[in-house]
């Protein structure tokens, strides 16, 4: 009995082990079977974004950017200097060779992590368009028409080299129209304006930079949506300009034009506007035809009312926010570069025997027949102005230039500029007294009957500034090093010196006591470089710029 009931209970074990692995495979043959149903258009979407993941994922392999590169290298080139009073976009091999590397350039590399080769890339494809007219003008129309592409490329775009490489192509295509197109800036008629924006779109006055760059971009980016497209003002309103209409208009004039509509927005792309003023300072030394264009569509207002902002006196600036942060500071280098070469364009007023006072060496040339406002040259000129500029180190060998241009045989600006030049020496820390001193040095070079006038008003301010502030040991000791530095730049500094050494016996004891301070002092000084160089058409570019440039 004991045997017979311990098997049937074995049995009735193993058949509740059965039963319950059955129900197990049962549910799980249930939850294979599970369906969900899916919306199509999300599906679609999921896979679509997944395609576009794989297809980027190859795109931007550098493997394949270094294919396109050798496929651009081994292009021969295929010259067309012939400008048609129409462009021909049929049947011309050699533009449908510039239009296919132009849109790897724009849409792939200017978009990869590769930067080398996109200044590569842009190197030699800058080499095509100089042998192709067509070329250079399909792509300047097309750089137009296209809706911000502009903006994208020049002000949006977060990497400095695919702004940099844009540039130096839009650049490229510009030299080589110019020689046709220079009678296209003589005619100051009313330039094509931008399509009319609904009210919503309007840009209001009260923005900061305490609000949010992101949201500012995009509401920048819309409310520019129609900005590309050129319209003209007739009898009855504002007419669109069909596209065989706008292509008939040179390409480089409508360039131009659109750059210069750009300023009023590049206050919003305060981070990244530096190779867009750099462009436009390009663009002015190219031909003299360029520079007068500027100046009579008043752009050297536009850019000294954007440095200076709510304190600018122009009202036609519509935009004035705040640029900067704590964090970071807008690069305005080009920006005073681009101003002080329109303002070297034309003859500055002289108060020594006008009549026959000899051409500055500053002047760009040729001198153009330009007579600025005198708001605006007061400006320009003010303590403010030339504070500031000196003060955030913008391009101190072209505001040395500039100060050049207007002190030449001008007693009255020589004697004003060398005492705010001074005044901002004493009022900076021991670290910030270094740009001061190299615009100095820069000015004090200029060789005219008021050279020593300026040695002598120079000499003395300083070192009454470092006898008046011996309590601050750090400061007097950069400052008398930094005459020192003059002196030894300057024959003229060290002959007042030596004449007036008994005035400034107190400084060799001094110094001697004070041995063991450290200086601030700082011997990088700037090269003074002539204008001449970019008379000659050549528009080669300084030298803190990449060989991209030349």
């Amino acid at each position: 009995s004991s045997s017979s009931s311990s098997s049937s209970s074995s049995s009735s074990g193993k058949s509740k082990k059965k039963s319950k692995n059955a129900r197990r495979k049962e549910r799980r043959k249930r939850e294979e079977e599970f369906t969900v149903s899916v919306p199509s258009a999300l599906y679609e979407s999921v896979w679509e974004d997944n395609m576009r993941y794989l297809r980027d994922m190859r795109v931007f392999d550098r493997a394949y950017l270094a294919f396109l590169y050798d496929l651009l290298r081994i292009s021969v080139p295929q010259p067309d200097f012939e400008y048609a009073p129409q462009l021909n976009e049929e049947q011309n091999p050699a533009l449908d060779q510039i239009k296919l590397f132009t849109h790897v350039f724009l849409e792939i590399l200017c978009h990869s992590r590769e930067k080398k080769l996109m200044r590569l890339f842009a190197t030699r494809l800058k080499t095509l368009l100089r042998a192709n007219v067509t070329g250079s003008r399909w792509l300047l129309h097309m750089l137009v028409d296209t809706s911000n592409a502009l903006h994208e490329h020049l002000l949006r775009c977060s990497v400095k080299a695919a702004r940099h490489s844009f540039a130096a192509l839009v650049l490229g295509a510009v030299e080589t129209l110019l020689p046709f197109e220079k009678d296209a800036f003589e005619d100051l008629s009313l330039p094509p304006v931008r399509a009319p924006r609904s009210s919503d779109e309007e840009v209001g006055d009260d923005c900061s930079s305490d609000s949010d760059p992101q949201a500012d971009d995009e509401h920048e980016n819309d409310s520019r949506a129609h900005s590309s497209v050129p319209v003209v003002l007739t009898a009855s309103g504002c007419q669109v300009l069909s596209r065989p209409a706008r292509l008939r208009t040179p390409a480089t004039r409508r360039l131009v034009d659109t750059l210069i509509e750009l300023l009023r927005y590049a206050v919003f792309s305060w981070r990244s506007f530096g190779q867009y003023f750099l462009l436009l300072r390009e663009l002015a030394l190219c031909s003299p035809e360029l520079r007068l264009f500027m100046l009579r569509r008043e752009v050297h207002h536009s850019l000294l009312g954007l440095f200076l902002g709510s304190d600018s006196p122009f009202v036609e600036v519509p935009v004035r926010c705040k640029m900067g942060d704590k964090f970071s500071k807008p690069d305005l280098r080009f920006l005073v570069s681009t101003l002080s070469v329109l303002a070297c364009s034309y003859e500055a007023q002289r108060t020594l025997d006008p009549e026959s006072v000899p051409p500055s060496p500053m002047l760009l040339a040729p001198p153009l027949a330009y007579e600025p406002s005198a708001l605006f040259t007061r400006t320009l000129l003010s303590d403010a102005f030339i504070s500031d500029a000196v003060k955030q180190e913008c391009h101190l060998q072209h505001i040395g230039q500039l100060l050049m241009h207007v002190c030449w045989y001008n007693e009255v600006l020589s004697s004003r500029i060398v005492s705010t030049l001074c005044l901002g020496v004493a009022d900076a820390e021991y670290d910030g007294i270094r740009p001061f001193m190299q615009v100095l040095n820069i000015l004090l070079l200029l060789e005219d009957p008021l050279q020593s006038e300026r040695v002598e008003i120079t000499c003395r301010e300083l070192l009454g500034v470092a006898n008046k502030f011996k309590k601050y040991p750090r400061f007097t000791k950069t400052t008398l090093e930094y005459v020192h530095f003059l002196a030894r730049e300057n024959e003229l500094v060290q002959m007042y010196l030596d004449e007036n050494a008994q005035y400034y016996e107190w400084i060799e004891p001094w110094l001697q006591s004070h041995a063991q301070i450290p200086s601030g002092f700082r011997a990088d000084n700037p090269t003074v470089l002539p204008w001449a160089r970019y008379s000659e058409g050549e528009c080669a570019f300084i030298t803190e710029l990449s060989n991209l440039w030349k």
